[in-house]
């Protein structure tokens, strides 16, 4: 499904068409119509307005800028197993790779495991 899924006549002109393109993944015609519609919040304040990380949140995709604790320690569990498939020191397939996230009073602290078999 493309950007042809978003009939033109039905497109927000205020609306980009990387947003237009991420939300023509969303199958429910109405669905995908009601989101362009219905910005979330603005994340600097002041009017509800599409991101291309709010849009790829609303399909499940990846967001460049993770925000909550789960995308974090999503990303760098990502940036642990990126490359050749395995340990991100020892390149092998062979590695077992776990993420902690945890809340701290100053952020969130994610620590990589990484071991090879």
């Amino acid at each position: 499904m493309g950007v042809l899924a978003l009939a033109e006549e039905r497109r927000r002109a205020d609306v980009s068409h990387t947003i237009h393109k991420i939300l023509a993944s969303i199958p429910d015609e109405q669905e995908r119509f009601e989101a362009v519609n219905n910005p979330p919040p603005n994340p600097r304040g002041g009017e509800p307005r599409w991101t291309h990380d709010s849009a790829k949140r609303v399909v499940g995709w990846k967001v460049d800028s993770p925000e909550s604790v789960q995308e974090k320690v999503e990303a760098i569990h990502d940036l642990a197993t990126e490359g050749s498939g395995g340990s991100p020191r020892r390149g092998g397939a062979g590695a077992d790779v776990r993420v902690d996230g945890s809340r701290c009073a100053d952020g969130v602290h994610a620590v990589v495991h990484a071991r090879a078999r």
